[in-house]
């Protein structure tokens, strides 16, 4: 892929974790990354270092269990990722945009938002 590229759509394209490229480290540029409905679990380590990404549209991957040490973007899209549990993020939360995540009901923390806990029996 050209290192130039600055938006970057693999909607359903059926990629499962280990189909995945897993060096787009020369992708410094990309500042829109849409991997909708698609068989992933994770993301790629190179994506941590994509500093300039604004947006990263996740809708719909269902397979998707957390995204850890994710980089600042202003939107992040995790709507009907039905397993999705944790995401995380390289900086605190404050330089970060908004989180898009209907339908993702087993999401029980993101750092600096919310953490869900379990509470006791309730009388």
């Amino acid at each position: 892929l050209p290192c130039s590229l600055v938006s970057l759509s693999l909607v359903d394209c059926k990629l499962p974790d280990d189909a995945f490229p897993r060096d787009l480290s020369n992708l410094s540029l990309l500042k829109n990354l849409n991997l909708s409905e698609n068989p992933i679990c994770g993301l790629p380590d190179c994506i941590k270092g994509f500093n300039r990404l604004q947006k990263l549209d996740l809708d719909s991957c269902t397979k998707l269990q957390s995204l850890v040490g994710l980089p600042p973007v202003e939107k992040l899209i995790v709507s009907d990722c039905t397993l999705l549990e944790k995401i995380t993020f390289l900086t605190p939360l404050i330089m970060f945009g908004r989180i898009i995540h209907g339908g993702t009901n087993k999401l029980v923390e993101v750092p600096n938002q919310f953490k869900l806990e379990p509470i006791g029996k309730v009388d």
